[in-house]
């Protein structure tokens, strides 16, 4: 699979769950074979001040997100074989769903993400997810979720 920078991502804005919400989706990855990525890596980037419309409050929030999610990106994708699927910014969080061949440790995530030296305060959760319901039910058609 082609590094994810080289891949076609789709922008949106909208409101999920009542909230207003910046979403891209990795749209080359619609014809993945699912069953290959049954597990998302459910990143979910914790900001420090958000707007009154639930997202960061200023660039500088911004762009710690950006850098957080990029470095994580590079390693979980060159490192444990992932592919970035999707990033929903809203609500006081950047969630980022990566879609893995298997399960991983929680000590390998935690040491994968503590090597991107994050901005921010983070969780994460590991899914068994062969559908990839929130890829799938995001931008299905429209920005609203």
């Amino acid at each position: 699979m082609l590094d994810y920078k080289l891949q076609e991502w789709v922008n949106a804005r909208g409101r999920i769950g009542g909230h207003q919400a910046n979403v891209r989706k990795n749209v080359s990855l619609a014809n993945v074979a699912r069953e290959k990525y049954p597990y998302t890596l459910l990143l979910s980037l914790i900001y420090r001040a958000r707007a009154a419309d639930g997202t960061p409050s200023d660039g500088e929030e911004w762009q710690r997100l950006d850098r957080t999610e990029e470095t994580a990106a590079e390693k979980f994708c060159r490192e444990q074989g992932a592919l970035f699927g999707l990033v929903v910014t809203s609500d006081g969080t950047r969630d980022v769903f990566f879609f893995l061949p298997k399960p991983l440790e929680e000590a390998v995530v935690e040491a994968v993400i503590q090597s991107s030296n994050p901005e921010v305060d983070y969780r994460f959760e590991i899914i068994h997810d062969p559908e990839w319901k929130p890829y799938e039910g995001i931008l299905a058609g429209n920005a609203d979720a």
